[in-house]
């Protein structure tokens, strides 16, 4: 199987004190191609998933493949214009349950997860993450009403 889909989606790489984070939105327009495409990764009917930027502010194309031998969330290697990251099945089923969750809702609990990522070569000698962000999220909860939901 050889088959990958390309969505065009807002990337952007954003340079922190200790890392780099790929920052990858996903908005409302693009939630429902978007878990689609998760859910074929998932069922083996495509192979890898390729963002490219869609205003080309991001020069980079990013693969996403799916590794069901990797026992960690995921890798990431970067070379040249292409950053390839390998997920494990039990990260692409985070990614399915969060995304499916907001596409249902229309709305997510969060604006943002991180995905840490083990680096196979370094870029610019810091570490890479992958952070999705979306656009339509609870508020964030007051620390009171943090406790109370705890039972603190």
């Amino acid at each position: 199987m050889t088959m990958k889909k390309i969505m065009t989606i807002p990337l952007e790489f954003v340079n922190y004190d200790q890392m780099w984070a790929i920052q990858i939105e996903i908005f409302p327009g693009k939630l429902s191609d978007w878990c689609l495409n998760l859910c074929l990764m998932e069922k083996g009917m495509i192979e890898s998933l390729v963002l490219v930027d869609d205003d080309d502010k991001c020069r980079h194309k990013i693969i996403i493949n799916l590794d069901p031998v990797l026992v960690h969330r995921g890798s990431v290697q970067i070379k040249d214009n292409k950053i390839n990251i390998s997920i494990s099945t039990t990260e692409l089923g985070h990614w399915l349950s969060f995304f499916l969750q907001y596409y249902s809702r229309g709305f997510a609990d969060v604006d943002h997860i991180d995905v840490d990522l083990d680096s196979t070569s370094g870029y610019v000698g810091k570490e890479v993450g992958l952070m999705f962000k979306v656009t339509e999220y609870l508020p964030p909860l007051s620390s009171n009403e943090a406790r109370r939901k705890l039972g603190l």
